[in-house]
């Protein structure tokens, strides 16, 4: 049976090897987690002249989740908003604030981190969140589901710098 690897002998043999899979590894890593969805806010150069105050504020993804004419070639909302259900960024919640699996019914929620301005009361978001899951006073940055209807909306205010979709971490099982 042929091995892909093998650990370098006395003389050194192998490191060639060795280095080629963590070069491999690496490249690896960072394309998958970009494909998973980095939530960059990197535009075509003169695409962010057309936008709004508010759509500046946002990142990609969540430009794409308001309004279609974002959206990729190719790419559906029905598709945006799976992949990001299946990356723990979307959720749906009924009519009594219960979470569902029923997407059609169901209201849609997108995980966020929420950067404000130096001296504003987080409470200045609390209108726009169906719950805020972490604050960070001292860096002025809060972790909430906000309702994708109101994402433009809180973007407008003027103590919000920016909205960041959260990026789940990833974990690889192994050795």
């Amino acid at each position: 049976m042929r091995k892909f690897y093998h650990l370098p002998n006395e003389k050194g043999e192998g490191m060639k090897n060795l280095f080629f899979i963590d070069l491999l590894v690496a490249v690896l890593v960072v394309f998958s987690v970009c494909v998973a969805g980095c939530g960059s806010t990197v535009s075509p150069p003169g695409q962010k002249d057309n936008l709004s105050v508010a759509q500046k504020k946002m990142s990609s993804d969540l430009l794409q989740l308001t309004d279609d004419h974002f959206l990729s070639p190719g790419m559906t909302r029905q598709a945006l908003e799976l992949q990001m259900e299946t990356d723990h960024q979307l959720i749906y919640v009924d009519e009594k604030d219960q979470r569902t699996r029923d997407n059609s019914t169901g209201r849609p929620l997108v995980y966020v981190y929420i950067s404000m301005k130096e001296n504003t009361s987080p409470d200045i978001i609390h209108p726009f969140v169906w719950n805020v899951t972490d604050e960070d006073p001292a860096n002025r940055i809060a972790v909430a589901w906000v309702d994708v209807r109101k994402i433009i909306e809180l973007a407008s205010l003027e103590d919000v710098v920016s909205l960041q979709t959260v990026i789940p971490p990833v974990s690889r099982g192994g050795i």
